[in-house]
């Protein structure tokens, strides 16, 4: 089975922009914005990708997988009896390793 990969976010030069809205060197970093390329976009997005991935990726993961699938699934088990077929989350499931992680 292949393994299909699902995007997370983008960044954008106005995104730049709203981050810095009302800093004080604005006009400057405005500047500055307006005269980058797509090379330099590509390697600030790339930072950031890396830095996501090295401080809060696993992190929210677990927080939002929890949040969003879990509750369902504690449920399901719930509900379930001895001896039934239970949900892959109640048996462990499968689980990805960190080393598979895709940039």
């Amino acid at each position: 089975m292949a393994v299909e990969f699902f995007a997370i976010t983008s960044v954008c030069k106005d995104d730049i922009l709203a981050a810095f809205e009302g800093h004080e060197d604005f006009d400057a970093v405005k500047r500055k914005v307006e005269s980058m390329s797509d090379d330099d976009m590509r390697y600030l997005a790339q930072q950031m990708a890396d830095d996501y991935c090295e401080q809060l990726f696993w992190g929210s993961l677990k927080v939002v997988f929890e949040d969003r699938f879990m509750d369902a699934c504690r449920a399901e088990l719930s509900a379930a009896t001895a001896g039934e077929h239970l949900p892959c989350c109640a048996t462990g499931g499968a689980r990805r390793s960190r080393g598979t992680l895709r940039r």
